[in-house]
């Protein structure tokens, strides 16, 4: 994972995964190559991933207000 496109799409198939069992053994391989990664490759994208994070919230959160109003 280099960019937030990439970010997007881990999330987006983590979510394709049917059950519990399957995402975790998908998060677990992913957990693997990250841990294979320098410091400073882990930092980089710990911070990619907290940044769309982020976003995606606020995006949840403005939705869910105007659905509310």
């Amino acid at each position: 994972m280099n960019t937030l496109s990439e970010l997007r799409d881990l999330a987006s198939r983590l979510e394709a995964f049917p059950t519990e069992q399957e995402k975790l053994e998908f998060l677990h391989r992913q957990l693997a190559a990250f841990s294979n990664l320098s410091p400073e490759e882990q930092t980089r994208q710990l911070l990619e991933w907290e940044a769309f994070r982020e976003k995606h919230e606020t995006s949840l959160s403005s939705m869910q207000n105007r659905k509310a109003a």
